[in-house]
């Protein structure tokens, strides 16, 4: 039987297609997400401000309704600061007989504001690492571990300042990788003096590049590393 409504006259079914209506087209498939895209949906989150000119740009509307004086207080307290990012993604193995292993050099800081300083503000690491995955005597210390060192410019001859600091061990007797972040100078690394990290994060000059070096001493210490990634973070108005 055709089902019919009140007027007598039949009512179509919804799997039936009227003449007028065009024919239903297949949904097409989603398009294909590039690497790219991946990694940043996946593994970052966007950073805003993008780059100077946003700063630029939302520093001169605080300007038309605040004291200027205040300006650059806001934005260091909001931490609205430009991100320069250097990362190296490899599998690496570390021993006593290959440390330190220089792992990532970063890319050199450029300046971002009017200051012949680099106003660097903060430097976040994140790394990807673990141990051997086991330890028959604990108490005897942990001896796989990470450290940061400035590198200045040519000329004079490339070398580290002696600016070397330990970032941080990796977790003792762990098979599994483990990423670990550190920000300095909101965090003061173990071992170190107080304020040491903000004294280092301030010397940094523009020009400078921050080497991340894996290291591992004594028999049977391996440091496995699979990432590393440098974010540092500048003020771009003074």
């Amino acid at each position: 039987m055709i089902p019919r409504n009140r007027r007598g006259h039949a009512r179509p079914s919804p799997h039936t297609r009227t003449p007028n209506s065009p024919p239903r087209q297949p949904s097409a498939p989603p398009p294909p997400i590039s690497p790219d895209t991946r990694e940043q949906t996946m593994d970052e989150t966007p950073h805003y401000p993008r780059d100077a000119r946003d700063v630029y740009h939302l520093a001169f509307l605080l300007r038309q309704v605040l004291v200027p004086d205040l300006v650059p207080l806001i934005l260091d307290h909001a931490e609205y600061w430009v991100c320069a990012s250097s990362a190296e993604e490899k599998d690496k193995t570390v021993a006593s007989r290959d440390s330190p292993l220089l792992y990532l050099t970063s890319a050199p800081i450029r300046r971002t504001c009017r200051s012949t300083r680099a106003a660097v503000k903060k430097v976040v690491f994140t790394i990807t690492s673990h141990d051997q995955g086991y330890c028959d005597h604990p108490e005897a210390g942990n001896w796989t571990w990470f450290t940061a060192t400035r590198r200045r410019p040519l000329p004079p001859p490339s070398s580290p300042d002696q600016s070397e600091l330990v970032l941080r061990s990796n977790t003792m007797a762990k098979r599994n990788f483990e990423t670990h972040t550190i920000a300095w100078p909101d965090e003061e690394s173990p071992g170190q003096s107080e304020g040491a990290t903000r004294a280092w994060v301030r010397g940094l000059e523009i020009g400078d590049r921050i080497e991340v070096n894996a290291c591992a001493r004594f028999d049977g210490w391996v440091n496995y590393v699979r990432r590393v990634r440098v974010d540092v973070f500048t003020s771009a108005v003074a």
